[in-house]
């Protein structure tokens, strides 16, 4: 059996509380070539204690043993991904909400072809609140009945420590839980983009304990539109003293790019998400 090992990101400025533990089987990939690791398993997600984290040791003797199943084939993962497609046309978007309060309205428009969204929930911390506050005005405009409601994270300014990350976890499952309490009928379409450092991870492991099968993930392929949309829809520049009403929707919901499509520079598709161990 494979050792275990952290997934750290070297990056310049990035700063993360959290940190995935996995092991390789057959062979520890530390000592041995990438080709003849067959499986790489992440069965811990690590916070820092104290300003430090535990060592690999630690976490495997206060476990007792890495978890190696229940495994899952990937025609099973998608049937399920199908059926839960299947069971329901009408939906509730819930987004995890950064500083590009585009993600949210991006989202919705892809989605809306194929489903009934009856309601927007953005999960965010009070760093956002502007972009939140724009979001909730925009679906309100749009006059297409779409009821837009904000979860900030009590506490918080961003989701920059282990703290933060708690409860931002739990403020995730709190809205999920309103959503299964309020309209049992309908899917749980939850967002894999569009949060700050840490949160998509996060959101991973939400969708894991509240048997969410899939979540979301939306690119701007054509480099040269990207950074069109990205320079045209911060805050800033969609605030009401440089852009109307009008102008501001027509970005957010895409018209300004593609009309109403077909969208072909706009792709959406669903990250499958492996079932947690029973």
């Amino acid at each position: 059996m494979g050792s275990g090992d952290y997934f750290k990101i070297k990056r310049k400025h990035f700063t993360s509380a959290e940190r995935p533990v996995f092991h390789t089987l057959p062979k520890d990939i530390s000592h041995a070539p990438d080709e003849e690791v067959e499986r790489v398993i992440v069965s811990e997600l690590e916070y820092k204690r104290r300003d430090d984290y535990r060592s690999l040791e630690e976490i495997t003797n206060s476990r007792g043993f890495f978890p190696l199943g229940p495994f899952y084939s990937a025609d099973e993962v998608l049937n399920r991904l199908k059926k839960a497609t299947d069971e329901t046309s009408e939906s509730v978007l819930v987004v995890p909400l950064g500083d590009r309060p585009m993600i949210a309205t991006q989202l919705y428009t892809l989605l809306i072809k194929g489903s009934n969204i009856r309601k927007v929930i953005l999960v965010y911390p009070a760093k956002v609140k502007a972009g939140a506050e724009l979001l909730v005005k925009s679906f309100e405009d749009e006059g297409k009945g779409i009821d837009c409601i904000t979860k900030v994270v009590p506490g918080f300014d961003d989701i920059d420590s282990t703290d933060a990350c708690r409860v931002f976890e739990q403020t995730l499952e709190g809205a999920i839980d309103e959503v299964h309490k309020h309209y049992s009928g309908c899917q749980i379409e939850l967002a894999l983009s569009g949060g700050r450092k840490g949160m998509a991870a996060l959101a991973m492991f939400v969708a894991q304990r509240k048997g969410i099968h899939y979540l979301y993930h939306t690119l701007i392929t054509n480099k040269r539109l990207l950074d069109i949309v990205e320079g045209e829809t911060t805050v800033d520049e969609l605030r009401p003293t440089k852009v109307g009403r009008e102008v501001r929707n027509d970005r957010l919901f895409l018209r300004a790019y593609e009309g109403n499509g077909p969208y072909t520079k706009f792709v959406l598709f669903k990250v499958p998400v492996l079932p947690a161990r029973g």
